[in-house]
């Protein structure tokens, strides 16, 4: 993302060379009538001593502040051949091409390279002295000219300038100060020296405490405008041979780090001492930790003196580095990450790529859970810029159930509400149940690091935020994972994404704690039972057992407290027959209760239909769909429902307690709060003298129930291998007893005619259900095979994307191609009518 910064050391000391004078120059060679200036500690640092005391002795005796005239030098060096061994004394190079001048061919500069360098060998063998600076082993010239910078700071060679970070109060109790005038050459980093005298009564003063570098003014000012504008510009510091900096942008160390950026291209921060009571891990992680915090430091300095196309672009280059790039998850990266990313929020002005880049990989949510968002130092961010957010936005407070928007009045957003937005994104139809995993392997990893919650708190209310818009997403659409995009029948079988039974419990758990409602609880037990169960009987994996048994007894908790608002909401409508069945048994209500639409309930109370183009309301006047509040429509006033003057309270009583006798005492509290006990129901043989005429009901009804039991047919659930009863509709009885003349008496009778209708026969092209794509095929088989129990149904696909080719275990059943043969339920495939003749 940042490319390495360009070298810019000669292209400025070329500019110092080419106009010295301007530059402060001290040192002035004559040839004739040229004049060539340049500078004194440069010489001394680069210029072979043997040949700086024969030609240059002026250099080593101490002088006024007047310039040192050389004019000795004309008499051994010819001045064309002078000019570019001062160049190269200057740049390691005999003459120096600007970057953005292409003029010259790189073999014609070669060749003058190659002659220059014979010349200047051929006069130190007759002069019989070094020229060049000797490059120590291994070291190119341009090395060794940043070596030779190096050192003349380092030991102040000539330095004629002093860098001070002044800090004004520094508060001393029991001391009376003197600070002492700054030395002449001062070391590198020092502090004003203070003198106390012992007092008898405690006082307090504020003494400046001054920090200063010494350097040299030449390079201050090329290598940077802001200095420039300083020493060479028309401000108080021109005249002074100093410079003050603000220490709460600048401190010992980073200034140090600035100046030696300026003296040799490159960025170095001081090494921390080794702990040897730590492993090389820690010591690393804390070098590592230690450089990032002073490259910070330094570009924030950096911004300061208006560097941000060099030295704060060389400060961003060396943090990739050390991050790898920003795009690692490595054990070292997700601690140093946050860092970075407080950084990048912080100087987004600047740095606006590198927040992007950072805000993309902690939001996407599969890959970044586990090793970005379990870390301390990440919830220490999203503890500071969850209190930042507080303070200056609306937003709420982070807990299970909300999360932050963003703040109307603010102009910009904060870095925890851009974190959350852009996670959400991320979390897909497709990808949720993925994001799910990853949110059980990050929780995993705080307990395991944080058991008792401390600093992991503000990460696990973000993460729980997280998990709660997930969970509600699976639970809304629990069938889409079950039969379109069966991912859930991979945590089962317990392949595709390592998903582990402790996961499968998780998911179960929240979706059935947090995602359970009356819309959507009905849809919940038939993919638990039919399709996660069933797959459990045909995987046969025992660890998935209990969690599957759980959750199904959860779902019938549910459905046994809250059938009615599940009923009233619509929840059965699309349930498969046998799967309803199973539930009528599991909560204890008759088939036909579930399975019949509930105005027919009050058609059959009341001896009347509803009318179909009138819409029904519920009591309270509003239309059904509430959870938890969906109540049956009725009509409001009982007086324009039925004539109660002519009809005998013995009939309604018993009427009512007929038609509720499959229903709950709970909704009967609800819609007709009546006493139904056998105490209050009047006999029917009692009547006054004055009483009006009875209705043609004049007996009350048997207290049977509706039908009577007959045979019945044993099924076995795919859930276990308890046995129950199907109740079955009697040959004898063509109708039933029905109130109102209802239809519905000829429904069992339907059913077993729709299941007739639906048998599977060889030879019939079917549909395979449950898979995401559409599969096609014909039965080539039907009976009962040696690897399972049961009725199984062998299938020719049309295309190969079966598992056998007829045969399982050696054992032939039909023949087909290899890969073209598969072996289903009845119950997984659906029958495609063929077209009707004309």
């Amino acid at each position: 993302m940042f490319s390495p910064p360009s070298k810019t050391l000669k292209q400025a000391l070329t500019t110092v060379l080419n106009s010295a004078q301007e530059y402060s120059g001290d040192v002035c060679f004559v040839f004739g009538n040229e004049r060539i200036w340049a500078h004194k500690a440069l010489l001394i640092a680069r210029v072979p001593e043997e040949f700086r005391n024969k030609a240059m002795p002026q250099l080593l005796v101490d002088t006024t502040n007047e310039p040192i005239m050389i004019t000795t030098i004309s008499t051994l060096v010819p001045y064309n051949l002078f000019i570019h061994l001062l160049q190269f004394w200057y740049t390691s190079d005999f003459y120096f091409i600007h970057p953005q001048d292409s003029s010259m061919d790189p073999l014609t500069h070669d060749t003058a390279l190659l002659n220059i360098r014979q010349s200047i060998t051929a006069l130190e063998k007759t002069l019989q002295l070094t020229l060049l600076p000797l490059a120590a082993d291994g070291l190119s010239d341009e090395d060794q000219l940043v070596a030779d910078l190096t050192n003349m700071r380092r030991n102040q060679l000539d330095c004629d300038v002093m860098v001070n970070i002044f800090k004004p109060n520094v508060t001393r109790k029991k001391q009376t100060p003197t600070v002492s005038p700054i030395p002449a050459k001062p070391p590198i980093t020092t502090t004003t020296t203070i003198t106390t005298k012992p007092r008898s009564d405690p006082i307090t003063t504020s003494v400046p405490l001054m920090i200063s570098f010494p350097v040299h003014q030449f390079i201050l000012a090329s290598r940077s405008s802001y200095f420039h504008s300083l020493l060479y510009g028309q401000v108080c510091e021109a005249s002074h041979s100093t410079v003050l900096l603000p220490y709460d942008l600048f401190s010992s160390t980073t200034l140090d780090i600035i100046l030696h950026y300026f003296y040799t291209d490159q960025l170095q921060v001081p090494d921390l001492p080794l702990c040897t009571s730590m492993s090389a891990f820690q010591n690393e992680m804390n070098r590592k930790k230690h450089v990032l915090r002073e490259l910070q430091k330094v570009f924030r300095a950096a911004d300061y003196l208006g560097h941000i196309d060099s030295l704060c672009n060389a400060a961003l280059y060396e943090m990739q580095s050390i991050c790898h790039g920003f795009k690692c998850t490595c054990s070292s990266c997700v601690i140093l990450l946050p860092s970075m990313l407080a950084f990048a929020d912080k100087h987004q002005s600047q740095v606006g790529q590198l927040r992007s880049k950072l805000l993309t990989l902690y939001t996407e949510p599969i890959q970044a859970l586990p090793p970005l968002w379990s870390q301390k130092p990440f919830s220490l961010l999203i503890s500071a810029s969850s209190s930042a957010s507080s303070s200056t936005s609306t937003s709420p407070v982070l807990n299970n159930s909300s999360l932050p928007t963003k703040s109307s009045s603010s102009s910009s957003s904060s870095l925890l509400v851009d974190m959350v937005s852009m996670t959400l994104i991320n979390i897909t139809k497709r990808n949720a149940i993925h994001v799910l995993h990853s949110v059980h392997l990050c929780l995993s990893k705080i307990r395991s690091a944080d058991p008792f919650p401390t600093w992991s708190q503000p990460s696990l209310a973000l993460i729980h935020a997280i998990l709660h818009h997930t969970v509600s997403m699976v639970s809304l659409n629990f069938d889409y994972y079950c039969v379109e995009y069966p991912i859930l029948l991979s945590c089962v079988d317990g392949i595709g994404g390592a998903f582990s039974v402790d996961f499968l419990d998780f998911l179960l758990k929240r979706i059935l704690n947090n995602g359970i409602q009356d819309s959507n609880a009905a849809v919940l037990y038939q993919g638990i039972v039919r399709d996660l169960i069933g797959r459990q009987e045909v995987v046969k994996n025992v660890a998935v057992d209990g969690v599957l048994l759980e959750a199904r007894q959860q779902c019938i908790d549910y459905l046994s407290h809250r059938w009615i608002g599940v009923k009233a909401q619509g929840g059965f409508q699309n349930i498969d027959k046998e799967t309803l069945r199973m539930m009528a048994d599991d909560i204890n209500i008759p088939y036909r209760t579930l399975s019949k639409p509930i105005e027919s309930e009050f058609s059959a109370m009341f001896s009347f239909k509803p009318k179909s183009s009138t819409k029904q309301k519920s009591i309270d006047g509003e239309g059904i769909g509430k959870q938890g509040k969906g109540i049956p429509p009725v009509m409001a006033n009982n007086n324009n429902s039925v004539d109660m003057t002519t009809t005998s309270s013995a009939a309604i009583k018993s009427r009512r307690r007929l038609s509720l006798s499959s229903l709950r005492t709970s909704l009967t509290d609800v819609l007709l709060p009546v006493d139904v006990s056998p105490s209050t129901i009047l006999p029917t043989t009692t009547s006054s003298p004055n009483s009006p005429r009875k209705s043609r009901l004049t007996f009350e009804l048997p207290e049977t129930p509706i039908r009577a039991k007959f045979a019945t047919t044993q099924v076995s659930t795919t859930k276990s291998s308890s046995r129950r009863r199907r109740r079955t509709r009697s040959p004898k009885h063509k109708y039933r007893w029905g109130l109102g003349g209802s239809k519905d008496s000829a429904s069992d009778s339907d059913e077993e005619d729709d299941s007739q209708a639906g048998m599977p026969i060889v030879g019939a092209k079917v549909e395979l259900l449950r898979r995401p794509l559409p599969t096609l095929g014909r039965i080539k088989f039907i009976g009962n095979v040696q690897f399972s129990k049961g009725t199984w149904v062998g299938v020719e696909l049309e295309s190969r994307l079966g598992q056998n080719d007829g045969s399982v275990d050696g054992i032939r059943y039909f023949q087909t191609d290899p890969q073209r043969g598969i072996f289903v339920k009845p119950d997984g495939l659906k029958l495609i009518p063929s077209p009707s003749k004309s």
